[in-house]
């Protein structure tokens, strides 16, 4: 027999506590409220069991049976537009150990496969990642539609689509799976600079990492930031430029934190984006350099968001 869904519930529950007043609504009205109720019912079902089954809106690009929970969820943001979300997590997720979550936000070229990899990547660590779309589906391979796609997004709504993203960890936090003191973000190129900006405006984000993204370095709007930072950057690279790391740094420093709360690594020879598969096209990606520069994101994450 299938268990009885949240909504489903609130519906029979409805359906107990308000018999008289039912009953004396005309024949055609109460015909009208259990069609709307039990549509209500079905949809909301069907739409969590097949974002569990990676069915919903499109498949994932990979799926690990029997490993991870993998797919798309859209939700309402909270300036009411839609948002996408791709999610993955354990299979064997469960309230006994509660895990961390993770925000996982895209560069220029949309929430394409190398996104949605990393996504899987992570939650095959032990996180609950989400990868919030900032582009809402749309996703390129050219360099010159990718630098419109960063041009026309709206900083307003990359972060109520954040929040979205953040929203549905607080759920799975109510649920007993995820961790709320275990809330982090991680970003490349323009997800860096987009979760910064996350960092600064949401407290629920308690550990931030920054792959070569556009930096901040007011102190003073950096001061909401909770948690550790680490940032991996390009010696090449001219946005941001070594003189914009530095400035960054004594920035955080400047707010109060300390040598152990502020991790950044810088390689030689390489600039922006060196870490991206999808920019090997330009000549950007550096694969030796890119698999240190995770390494370094992986021990960092084990100690600052243990699952």
């Amino acid at each position: 027999m299938r268990a009885i869904k949240p909504l489903a519930a609130i519906a029979v529950a409805l359906s107990l506590l308000v018999p008289l007043a039912r009953a004396q609504l005309p024949a055609g009205v109460k015909g009208i409220i259990n069609n709307n109720i039990q549509n209500s019912v079905q949809q909301h079902d069907e739409a969590i069991d097949n974002a569990l089954e990676g069915q919903n809106e499109q498949p994932p690009e990979i799926v690990v049976p029997g490993t991870l929970k993998t797919g798309w969820l859209t939700r309402k943001g909270r300036d009411g537009k839609d948002v996408k979300l791709f999610f993955a997590y354990p299979a064997t997720l469960n309230k006994s150990k509660p895990t961390a979550g993770l925000i996982v936000l895209q560069e220029w070229w949309g929430v394409n496969k190398d996104m949605q990899e990393r996504t899987q990547d992570l939650a095959s660590k032990g996180f609950y990642a989400v990868a919030p779309d900032l582009f809402n589906g749309k996703v390129t391979d050219d360099p010159d539609e990718a630098a419109k796609l960063k041009n026309a997004m709206n900083n307003t709504a990359a972060l109520s689509a954040m929040r979205t993203g953040l929203d549905l960890l607080s759920e799975e936090e109510r649920n007993g799976i995820v961790n709320p003191l275990h809330v982090g973000v991680v970003g490349w190129c323009m997800g860096g600079e987009q979760g910064l900006k996350l960092a600064m405006a949401d407290p629920r984000i308690r550990a931030t990492a920054i792959f070569y993204g556009p930096l901040e370095t007011n102190p003073d709007l950096l001061g909401s930031v909770k948690g550790p930072v680490l940032g991996i950057f390009g010696n090449d690279d001219k946005n941001p430029s070594p003189q914009d790391v530095e400035k960054f740094k004594k920035a955080l420093f400047t707010t109060g934190k300390t040598g152990d709360q502020v991790t950044i690594y810088q390689y030689d020879g390489v600039g922006h984006a060196f870490a991206s598969k999808s920019a090997a096209k330009m000549g950007a990606y550096n694969e030796e350099k890119a698999k240190d520069a995770f390494n370094h994101l992986y021990a960092w994450l084990d100690k600052t968001l243990p699952r």
